[in-house]
């Protein structure tokens, strides 16, 4: 387990074997693709995320993250003190996948919420990868720019305050797949 004040990140949350059944799980029965009206945008409108990205019930997927979520309450409770609303079934996670023959990536940005009535307040991502890739490279920025190379482990967690820049570089050898869930709470004042 690697910690920061602004991030937190846990090793070997995930099994090959249980990434392999949660990755076939969502395949077969996630919701919808996102659309591209809502994919991430920079400021002059132009997408800044090159991935297919599909959307899941987290009901769909509950039994298998229940126990992983917890953990990311409690690690917000003694580590971050965000006001969140409780764990919500009906929320959609994303699952993305980035493809070297696409040369996937996605830009700097933050995680927000266009919504008048709450916040993204963490982003907990999981690395759901099966097989090895090159390229993915997850990065930080918070004053200058930081690789985080523990988080390449397929099995991986990591769970950052939203606000904070990061980005996913191009994926040029195999594919990468993660999955990302936004803990959200009243807004911030």
């Amino acid at each position: 387990m690697t910690t920061d004040c602004n991030y937190w990140i846990w090793n070997d949350i995930f099994k090959l074997n249980e990434i392999k059944t949660l990755v076939k799980n969502i395949n077969l029965n996630y919701d919808k693709i996102e659309p591209k009206k809502l994919g991430a945008t920079n400021i002059h409108g132009e997408p800044i995320k090159n991935l297919n990205c599909t959307q899941i019930s987290y009901c769909k997927i509950s039994n298998k993250l229940d126990s992983v979520l917890d953990r990311a309450y409690s690690v917000n409770t003694y580590q971050f003190g965000y006001n969140l609303y409780p764990k919500n079934k009906l929320d959609f996670l994303n699952f993305n996948t980035y493809k070297a023959e696409k040369k996937s990536d996605y830009g700097w940005h933050c995680d927000q919420s266009k919504n008048d009535c709450y916040d993204v307040k963490l982003t907990v991502v999981i690395n759901l990868s099966t097989r090895s890739y090159t390229g993915g490279t997850f990065s930080m920025f918070m004053g200058n720019e930081f690789n985080l190379p523990e988080f390449d482990k397929p099995g991986a967690m990591i769970m950052f305050k939203s606000f904070i820049h990061h980005k996913v570089s191009p994926v040029i050898k195999g594919e990468r797949n993660s999955l990302t869930i936004f803990l959200k709470g009243p807004r911030f004042i």
